[in-house]
């Protein structure tokens, strides 16, 4: 739905690339980078820098494929802005496949090689910068790519001046920053999967011996066929890492990690089953999310809206969810709050707390497809609907101004070119499960 935020993101990303301070991202667009016009003169001179070093050659732009950094070059500084350095990917020529880093770092107004890290693998995953070994200097981790592997290659670098060192290697299938352990350091927490040989693990990667090495591990689900999302979060007073893992093409199931005590656990895992507790197992397409905005994440468990059990097979996707979120607390899954999602127009609405009685008493209905949702009373005695309450109908910006000449609309909220609009239905006006526009509006959040 909100494609233009995304495009917006995007063009706000390309304009910072032209402030040189802090992480940032220079350009994402490889032919910009190697043919006229140049875009400034400080990205001119870090072109012609690596050129230079190079001998003159015509090396081949690369870049990171996941992870916040997709660039050719990338900006850091790793001494908290005393010094700013200089990220190039390349491939020394285009006959040769292997990834190079070089590192080069400003000196007056010129920009010279600091060092050249020789890849391990054909391509770049992803790069995270942390001070993963508590030194107070930031160190990088590359994770890199290989034809002949569906791992990726782990290689933590330091850097000495003019020298780097590789402080450490792993092998990983999905790659996070975590600062579980404490203190002004930072973790890595490796996922790694291998289906051949039905094992799964999470590894926390940090300072160890006054270097940096493995700290804990935990048992993870190996009958997943792969990760949708990792997410940094704390449940029940604890660091945690939420794990959306895929089990097939359609069907996802949340894994946990959490660092108590010392060490990392996986409080989600059945070791008799050596899987995932299934009660976060699920056929529908959402994932862990903050969805209170309370800076916490939230884990969801799909049920059927009342009036829709009995539809099965290929009508399936016509029902609508009703989602629980939980949280972790004291050794269990608890609810916290409810919604319903129309990923369709691009929106949740959340339920009100006189709604959450412990008993299913609100169901909703398609009244024009996705665009008009129709919410009702639900007798749970008799198994009926009862009183229509009120609509969330979706708008585009161009007809909104002919429709809100209907004095029964209330404006929502809007959005990329879409109005959404409350109409309250009178037979619901003394119902106990009635909402106004006001409440409306508090519970109605628009999707990223």
């Amino acid at each position: 739905m909100r494609k233009g935020l995304k495009w917006l993101l995007c063009g706000m990303v390309l304009l910072l690339a032209a402030a040189l301070s802090g992480c940032t991202v220079v350009s994402t667009d490889v032919t910009a980078l190697m043919n006229p016009p140049k875009l400034t003169k400080q990205q001119q001179a870090i072109e012609q820098a690596l050129a230079s070093a190079l001998g003159g050659g015509s090396p081949t732009l690369k870049y990171p494929h996941n992870g916040d950094y997709r660039s050719s070059f990338v900006l850091h500084s790793f001494d908290h802005g005393a010094t700013n350095s200089v990220l190039a990917f390349y491939s020394p020529t285009k006959e040769k496949s292997g990834t190079h880093i070089m590192v080069l770092h400003q000196a007056g107004s010129k920009w010279k090689e600091t060092c050249d890290i020789s890849g391990d693998g054909n391509e770049v995953d992803r790069i995270v910068f942390g001070d993963f070994d508590g030194s107070g200097t930031e160190e990088l981790a590359v994770g890199w790519t290989s034809f002949t592997s569906t791992d990726m290659a782990l290689g933590i670098y330091a850097f000495h001046g003019n020298n780097y060192e590789k402080i450490y290697r792993d092998t990983y299938t999905e790659m996070i920053r975590a600062n579980m352990t404490g203190g002004n350091r930072d973790d890595l927490l490796l996922l790694k999967l291998d289906g051949a040989d039905k094992k799964a693990s999470a590894e926390l990667v940090g300072a160890a011996a006054g270097s940096v090495g493995p700290v804990s591990q935990a048992p993870l689900d190996s009958t997943v066929t792969g990760y949708a999302g990792l997410y940094p979060t704390s449940e029940d007073g604890s660091p945690a890492v939420l794990i959306d893992s895929r089990k097939g093409p359609d069907k996802m199931v949340t894994e946990m990690v959490l660092w108590k005590n010392g060490q990392l656990t996986s409080p989600l895992y059945d070791p008799d089953q050596k899987m995932a507790n299934a009660e976060t197992l699920r056929d529908v397409s959402v994932t862990c999310q903050d969805i209170d905005g309370d800076g916490s994440i939230e884990i969801p468990v799909p049920i059927e809206l009342p009036g829709y059990e009995e539809i099965s097979g290929t009508k399936s996707a016509e029902k609508i969810w009703k989602v629980q979120w939980m949280i972790w607390k004291n050794g269990a899954l608890v609810p916290k709050l409810s919604s319903v999602i129309n990923s369709t127009e691009g929106y949740t609405f959340l339920f009100p707390a006189k709604w959450e009685t412990g008993t299913q008493t609100i169901t909703v209905q398609r009244e024009n497809g996705d665009s008009d949702w129709a919410f009702y009373e639900w007798n749970p005695a008799t198994r009926t609907v009862g009183a229509h309450l009120f609509d969330i109908l979706a708008y585009s910006s161009d007809v909104w101004s002919t429709v809100s000449a209907n004095t029964a609309l209330q404006r929502i909220d809007e959005s990329d070119g879409m109005v959404y609009a409350y109409q309250a239905d009178a037979a619901g006006a003394n119902s106990p499960y009635m909402l106004d526009i006001g409440t409306v509006r508090q519970q109605f959040k628009l999707v990223d």
